[in-house]
């Protein structure tokens, strides 16, 4: 995972050049998946979602990052900018990423679940399009798998590997990354595993 930090420039001014999972409480209490780019203290884009209508307040929580009240200033197709609340004290984790301070926020090690190395590792994966591809799985968690893809496929977009649901979480130079939508059970890693 790259960022674009230079030490001259202001905490203020630095974006994240990566895309980090996130999801958005709307005002109407319903919650929608999102993909976070262009993370800087002052706002974001989130992608692949449905948009708040312009001047609603959202809560965003950010994967690693933690939650954030913001307030949509532009929508467009499947997105939408935000800017954050500066008073709000839960930017420090922000802050603390921004600058390269936070490992875990930054890519570090944040496993919740050990990795296992796939006997058999070619397993079908399904496509947001419907088209069924092999993938080679290069290690795999309960909670989400590294697999080797002939295809690029957006960041957010929804996969299935075997049965188990999930969506591509990130994309590095040694695979994508499938994060489960639910963590699997003992007898469906073992299925992908086999």
């Amino acid at each position: 995972m790259t960022m674009s930090i230079e030490a001259s420039r202001p905490l203020s001014a630095i974006t994240a050049a990566t895309s980090r999972p996130g999801r958005y409480l709307a005002p109407d209490k319903t919650a929608h998946d999102c993909v976070v780019e262009n993370l800087s203290l002052d706002g974001a884009t989130l992608v692949n979602c449905d948009g708040a209508p312009v001047g609603a307040t959202v809560v965003l929580y950010v994967e690693g990052l933690g939650r954030l009240v913001a307030d949509v200033v532009a929508t467009g197709d499947n997105s939408m900018d935000v800017t954050f609340d500066k008073a709000q004290s839960k930017l420090d984790p922000l802050k603390a990423y921004l600058s390269g301070s936070n490992p875990t926020a930054n890519g570090g090690e944040r496993r919740q679940h050990p990795r296992v190395n796939a006997d058999n590792p070619l397993k079908p994966v399904r496509l947001p399009d419907g088209e069924i591809r092999q993938c080679e799985i290069a290690d795999i968690s309960l909670s989400g798998a590294l697999v080797v893809l002939d295809i690029l496929v957006p960041i957010g977009a929804p996969v299935w590997i075997g049965n188990s649901p999930g969506y591509v979480a990130e994309r590095r130079e040694d695979g994508t990354v499938i994060r489960f939508k639910n963590p699997l059970d003992g007898e469906a890693l073992a299925e992908l595993t086999r």
